[in-house]
């Protein structure tokens, strides 16, 4: 009933998809892709974003390797750090101002771990330092995103496994906009 089939991902000869699924907001979509048949314990579970063609690999080989962080922050947070680097008082950032910013912001991530903590098995596992994916302090609702890699990978069969995100000088706070909020992201 629907209409008209059409291919929204590319793969590549061989390769074999499975289980598609469209995100909620209808811009991206999650699905499981193997090198053939019977390729499964090798599989990756994949997002890939309609709109730019982009792919996120999510789960490699059964282990989580990355965590790719999206916050967004209220007028307060924008209005005060605009303030602090708007050094012509114009109040936009231009290059200059904004890398400076996106600079102090990636020194006070690795300063804190990137505000998070994985555990594997009650051992703590290293983080690498956190890589800018989007940063966005001009939007109605600033929008920063960043990926830490994980030094060591966590398998998601692991015995026990667990992921915190919070500021341990209490100074920010942080809320999930729902319970499915917190999603797992492997480097590519």
């Amino acid at each position: 009933e629907g209409g008209k089939a059409e291919h929204v991902v590319k793969v590549e000869a061989g390769q074999i998809t499975d289980s598609p699924q469209l995100l909620p907001g209808g811009r991206a979509i999650l699905f499981t892709l193997a090198a053939g048949f019977g390729e499964w314990d090798t599989a990756q579970i994949v997002v890939e974003s309609l709109d730019r063609a982009r792919r996120h690999v999510v789960v490699e080989r059964g282990a989580v390797t990355a965590i790719k962080h999206r916050w967004t922050f209220d007028e307060d947070y924008r209005r005060s750090n605009m303030l602090e680097f708007d050094v012509d008082k114009n109040g936009i950032l231009d290059a200059s101002e904004l890398a400076a910013f996106q600079e102090l912001s990636l020194e006070t991530l690795r300063s804190f771990d990137s505000f998070t903590v994985v555990w594997r098995d009650s051992i703590k596992v290293k983080l690498q330092d956190p890589v800018l994916v989007r940063f966005d302090l001009q939007a109605a609702k600033p929008i920063y995103e960043f990926q830490v890699a994980l030094s060591t990978p966590v398998p998601l069969m692991s015995a026990s496994a667990s992921i915190e995100v919070y500021d341990p000088t209490y100074y920010s706070a942080f809320d999930f906009s729902s319970d499915r909020a917190l999603s797992i992201e492997v480097t590519d």
